[in-house]
């Protein structure tokens, strides 16, 4: 094992220490009108209070944010990365509503597109207790429809991939190195764009950063039929400096449990915010027996 990996997999080990329980603060999200309504614009407003009740005041931005809200609805058709706005010590944002000011709050118009149940995950970072995170599940009045969750298509080098339109595709790899006491996951999107010239398909130009990092990605468990037994990833990747493959990594000591997950990972090319979703199957590997 090389010394830039052994690197990686002591840094990924000691930053997977850092603290994402919820038992530090007491959430509470209001909801204009009691409930979700699909396409209506409504007020969210969340807050935090400590165990004697006061309400929690001293926050910090977090990649460049005072809060990451992640919506999804609970068969994971859609899913919604915005960023709501702290306001006399509570978090607010108009949902289905639009923020033309504001580019990294592009996906606010149709955070709750149809009927069903949403799952909510916020964090948020505290002066006292660091980053936390908080999971909420809401529903609107009526039932609404469940699709199936399927497997994305493979190439013949049995690689996921999904075009994007008629010149762009993504290849999706999931990529394990194992380690004492667990396992490096790297989720690797590799953007490419047809070359009209020469008729074949070379890595995308115009990579930007976005909110402090290259990329930013969402896991989530097919398996688990409430936000809290989701399982949640919120990950980073930096901008590629050779090639446009994004490397979304982890540390496994058994959160990523076999099973199929759906990963959305989110990229900034030539000033605008590309959204592409992958469904696959994830088969971990034993770490290595270390004495």
């Amino acid at each position: 094992m090389g010394v830039f990996v052994k690197s990686v997999l002591i840094f990924l080990f000691l930053f997977s220490k850092v603290s994402f329980s919820n038992s530090f603060l007491r959430p509470e999200l209001m909801i204009r009108d009691g409930s979700l309504v699909p396409l209506k614009k409504q007020k969210l407003q969340f807050s935090f209070y400590e165990k004697n009740d006061e309400k929690y005041t001293k926050f910090k931005s977090f990649h460049m944010k005072p809060m990451h809200l992640v919506v999804v609805k609970s068969d994971l058709s859609y899913f919604s990365h915005i960023h709501p706005y702290l306001n006399e010590n509570s978090f607010e944002i108009n949902i289905n509503d639009t923020y033309p000011e504001d580019f990294d709050n592009q996906f606010t118009a149709r955070v709750i597109p149809e009927h069903g149940t949403y799952f909510l995950f916020s964090e948020i970072n505290t002066e006292d207790f660091g980053a936390l995170e908080f999971r909420f599940e809401e529903k609107t009045s009526e039932m609404g429809r469940e699709l199936p969750l399927e497997e994305d298509l493979k190439n013949e080098n049995g690689d996921y991939f999904r075009e994007l339109d008629e010149n762009k595709r993504v290849v999706f790899q999931v990529q394990q190195i194992p380690g004492c006491g667990g396992v490096l996951v790297d989720f690797v999107f590799h953007f490419l764009e047809r070359n009209m010239n020469q008729g074949r398909y070379e890595d995308l130009s115009g990579l930007e950063p976005w909110m402090m990092m290259g990329g930013h990605s969402i896991v989530l468990s097919e398996a688990g039929r409430t936000a809290q037994a989701k399982t949640f990833l919120h990950l980073h990747a930096d901008l590629p400096s050779q090639n446009s493959q994004y490397r979304f990594s982890t540390f496994n000591r058994g959160s990523l449990s076999k099973g199929i997950y759906r990963i959305w990972s989110q990229v900034k090319v030539r000033g605008r915010i590309l959204t592409v979703p992958m469904t696959f199957k994830f088969n971990p590997v034993a770490p290595l027996e270390c004495s």
